[in-house]
């Protein structure tokens, strides 16, 4: 009995343990650059700034499964209550987040909101040419891969989605986009991809501002960074968990 205690306690200072670890996570934002965002306890809040197009440096929390983000020039409202401009929620799964902010409606002082899609940035997730794919329109689009259409994952929107290149596969890839409307789907690209297996890509599906009759009637843009890139940063957060400080 007095081992099975000694086993018990151990385990339970180890969860403990699991949860002091410090968590890093990168942010980036698909358009509209939040401004003035902060995340922590008001009195010692951390500010996050994005890169135009590319990942952020790495931020630091607590191991959680929620972050809350807030204005931090004004971090309360009138009734006393957080401010609070965007929220992440983290599955335990994921290994690096990266906090993808989609802007939303704006508030009546013109405080523009954001929902947030997080991915596990963790090189791991990426191996083998895996690529995710994100659905920024207001419909449910199907991604169809190869020349004979062998391939297809269906994305709703403001969801991620995962596709991964086959082991023997070299050059371009057939690709194709359909969108649903009014329960159809009608064609909305047909192009080709640049797949690598030693990239980490993020494509976002963007719906045309004023898509014609004629041609794409979405957009694809392409968030990339190469083996050197995906190098650096691996060092960067061995460096940061290494250093105690943060």
């Amino acid at each position: 009995m007095k081992y099975i205690t000694i086993f018990i306690l151990f385990l339970h200072a180890f969860a403990n343990a699991q949860d002091k670890q410090p968590m890093f996570f990168k942010v980036y934002s698909v358009s509209t650059t939040p401004e003035n965002l902060a995340y922590g306890p008001i009195d010692e809040s951390n500010e996050v700034t994005f890169k135009r197009k590319q990942r952020s440096p790495f931020y630091k929390i607590a191991k959680t499964n929620k972050i809350v983000f807030y204005d931090r020039d004004k971090p309360l409202n009138e009734d006393g209550k957080l401010n609070i401009i965007a929220k992440a929620s983290i599955s335990p799964s994921i290994k690096q987040p990266l906090l993808v902010f989609v802007p939303t409606e704006r508030k009546d002082d013109g405080t523009q909101l954001f929902d947030i899609i997080t991915l596990d940035d963790n090189s791991k997730a990426f191996s083998g040419g895996k690529s995710y794919f994100i659905n920024l329109t207001k419909s449910k689009v199907a991604l169809v891969f190869g020349k004979k259409n062998e391939n297809k994952i269906f994305i709703n929107p403001k969801q991620a989605k995962a596709h991964e290149i086959s082991s023997g596969h070299v050059g371009n890839l057939p690709f194709k986009v359909y969108i649903s409307d009014n329960k159809t789907a009608k064609l909305a690209v047909n192009s080709y991809l640049f797949p690598t297996k030693k990239g980490r890509s993020v494509y976002f599906i963007w719906p045309k501002t004023n898509p014609s009759g004629k041609g794409n009637l979405v957009k694809i843009d392409l968030m990339r960074q190469n083996a050197a890139q995906i190098e650096r940063d691996d060092k960067d957060l061995i460096e940061l968990k290494l250093n105690k400080s943060g």
